[in-house]
């Protein structure tokens, strides 16, 4: 039974790497669990900073968030993650960690660094990350690197940001295909305080585009309620938000029609400056 489970897994992760490669540089968002991938730009959290580099984090100095998805019900692909982004009047600089898997058995390790510059309404941003993929059982490991950029653009009605990434086009072996150039596209209409509407369409190489639409609706100063749909693959998803004064919580799950649920939650701590 247990080598069925550990085939089934080992089938699961490279499923997994070979659907969607451009997620290993990414660090995943328990908000984008739940709105279908799509960012609440106008109160970004630590991860949606490190997954789109010229947001606007808000008056915050730090920005602290940690994390844990659990894909399926399955442990042996959780994907534990923190983040942590400091904000000035003008830049933005961020750091993430992440692993996927066990370490005993596969493990992909990843590593971001962003950095922004905002001159009025525009923002300009970089990405540095690096992935590693670590076999159990002494089988060893592979690294590669990823360069992207960022650019957004802020005003009364929308934000718009837009990352690109792999523009390297890393490989983890000599001979292996190459990575492919990924584009994600964030929008989000300004409406109130209270209510927002966010899309978000993802575009790689050798690959169908990926479209999400979220909506996020305040419930008191307090709460947040949010929902989602994503394409490609199809998954739905819904989630809910609780701050009270520095401190936060986030929990939101995503169903995919043939392989079940998906949950993420995470802590998230906000420090004002003096």
């Amino acid at each position: 039974m247990r080598t069925f489970t550990n085939i089934f897994v080992w089938l699961a992760v490279m499923a997994l790497i070979n659907t969607a490669p451009g997620l290993a540089f990414e660090i995943n968002s328990a908000r984008g669990r739940g709105t279908g991938g799509a960012i609440i730009q106008s109160q970004p959290t630590a991860s949606d900073v490190l997954r789109a580099p010229s947001l606007r984090p808000g008056a915050q100095v730090w920005t602290f968030e940690a994390g844990l998805l659990r894909r399926f019900n399955l442990s042996e692909l959780d994907v534990g993650y923190v983040a942590a982004v400091y904000t000035t009047r003008k830049f933005t600089y961020g750091l993430g960690l992440q692993q996927f898997g066990q370490s005993d058995n596969f493990a992909e390790n990843t590593v971001r660094a962003i950095f922004a510059y905002r001159p009025g309404k525009l923002s300009l941003g970089v990405s540095l990350s690096g992935v590693s993929f670590e076999f159990g059982g002494g089988y060893g490991s592979l690294k590669m690197g990823s360069l992207g950029l960022a650019a957004g653009y802020h005003c009364q009605r929308f934000l718009l940001d837009v990352s690109v990434d792999e523009l390297n086009r890393p490989s983890p072996i000599e001979g292996a295909p190459d990575e492919p150039i990924t584009a994600n596209l964030y929008l989000e209409a300004l409406g109130t305080s209270s209510f927002t509407l966010s899309g978000t369409a993802r575009i790689e190489e050798r690959a169908r585009p990926s479209f999400g639409l979220g909506q996020s609706v305040a419930l008191g100063s307090r709460a947040r309620f949010s929902w989602g749909i994503k394409s490609e693959p199809l998954e739905y998803g819904a989630g809910f938000e609780f701050k009270k004064g520095k401190y936060g919580v986030v929990y939101a799950g995503s169903f995919h029609p043939d392989l079940g649920y998906s949950q993420n939650a995470s802590l998230i701590v906000n420090l004002s400056g003096p």
